[in-house]
């Protein structure tokens, strides 16, 4: 993948995490006003301390088969008949706690669909923003190749300039030489002998001022 690509699934990818930040903080904020209604009511039916009305039918039905099936002294029948009668008040009211109940648990279905949405885009944010960093990662590595190539191919280049310059430097100073030779032989020319080529440069210097101290 190269750059471009890379940063346009960047943009991609960001454009993704932002729109599950601002989902995300719907989320909180309604299950937070859920949670501020569950606790309301949880208060109401704590001040009321009634039981469910489900457990109050339970013990008044146990209390009557009881009565139907069992001999009792009159006076524990009566005791019985008071308690079922103490029973069947609380579950009137009951039954509002009951109403009370129900919205509390309502509430808390919908407080924790809300919680699995919350934990569900907590844990797509996390993954988008693995992908972007390993993206960034990825360009990093990609750019520090690219200018390492470009860095080795400059200073190749440089050292192909280089040793060109010497070379032309090199040649430079043979040319010299070898024109400054032959210049230095011709003017010596005319003063030579045929084995002047055996003397050396120094005897030839003092030959040729010789001759020139002579004429």
């Amino acid at each position: 993948m190269g750059i471009i690509e890379i940063g346009q699934e960047i943009d991609s990818l960001t454009a993704e995490k932002g729109r599950l930040i601002d989902r995300i903080k719907k989320v909180r904020e309604e299950a937070r006003g859920i949670g501020a209604q569950i606790a309301k009511r949880v208060a109401v039916l704590k001040k009321t301390g009634h039981s469910p009305s489900s457990h109050l039918r339970a013990g008044i039905e146990s209390i009557e088969f009881e009565i139907a099936t069992s001999a009792f002294t009159p006076k524990r029948e009566k005791e019985l008949i008071k308690e079922i009668a103490a029973l069947q008040k609380q579950l009137s009211a009951a039954k509002k706690s009951d109403a009370l109940q129900a919205e509390v648990d309502a509430y808390r279905s919908k407080f924790n669909a809300l919680k699995n949405e919350y934990d569900s885009l907590d844990k797509q944010i996390g993954e988008a923003k693995a992908k972007i960093e390993a993206l960034f990662a990825g360009a990093k590595k990609e750019m520090d190749e690219s200018a390492a190539k470009k860095k080795g191919a400059a200073l190749a280049a440089e050292s192909k300039r280089r040793a060109n310059e010497y070379q032309r430097r090199e040649n430079d100073y043979r040319r010299q030489k070898a024109d400054f030779r032959k210049k230095e032989r011709d003017e010596m020319a005319p003063y030579l002998k045929k084995n002047d080529e055996f003397l050396t440069l120094e005897d030839k210097i003092i030959e040729i001022k010789r001759k020139d101290k002579a004429e």
